[in-house]
């Protein structure tokens, strides 16, 4: 399971590995200040 958590809220979201399709991680600091994880998922989700 992969499982992202708000520190401030403590909300998230959890992601089971059979689900993700494609990861990367993009250290490309022109693009966002931050090391940012790229996730291509093949499942349905319901941010509601």
């Amino acid at each position: 399971v992969l499982s992202w958590i708000n520190n401030a809220t403590q909300q998230g979201f959890s992601l089971e590995y059979p689900h993700i399709s494609l990861h990367a991680i993009s250290r490309d600091q022109q693009a966002h200040p931050r090391q940012c994880l790229y996730v291509m998922i093949d499942t349905k989700i319901d941010l509601a």
